[in-house]
């Protein structure tokens, strides 16, 4: 069932559509209204963008145009946002760079972890 995003969720994807890179414009304007289902145990999430938002289709190739990665303890956590098929903002993907397991991990993020992000597109 799809939800409007935590504070923390939203915090994260804001900060991932900060920067300018190609389509940036589009991928905000399909996040301002876009609800969201979590979709595996590490906190990744899948995008439902609003039937107003598919106004504006992105228009990079890059299936993935943005990711952000910040080093918690002894591992990194990678937050990569995607785009579908049909060029609609589609899921971000939470994952460890080593491999570790990792639950919820978004909202257990505080904002000081959230402000260390390291964020690289295209």
């Amino acid at each position: 069932m799809f939800r409007e995003l935590s504070v923390n969720e939203r915090r994260v994807v804001t900060l991932l559509l900060a920067n300018e890179f190609s389509g940036a414009d589009c991928l905000r304007e399909q996040f301002s209204d876009a609800m969201v289902q979590t979709i595996d145990e590490a906190g990744s999430l899948s995008f439902q963008v609003s039937e107003k938002s598919r106004q504006r289709v992105f228009e990079a190739s890059e299936v993935i145009p943005v990711e952000g990665h910040v080093s918690i303890n002894d591992d990194v956590l990678n937050f990569d946002l995607h785009v579908d098929q049909d060029k609609y903002l589609a899921e971000l993907h939470v994952y460890s760079r080593y491999g570790q397991p990792v639950v919820n991990v978004i909202d257990s993020l505080s904002v000081e972890d959230i402000q260390s992000m390291v964020i690289e597109s295209g």
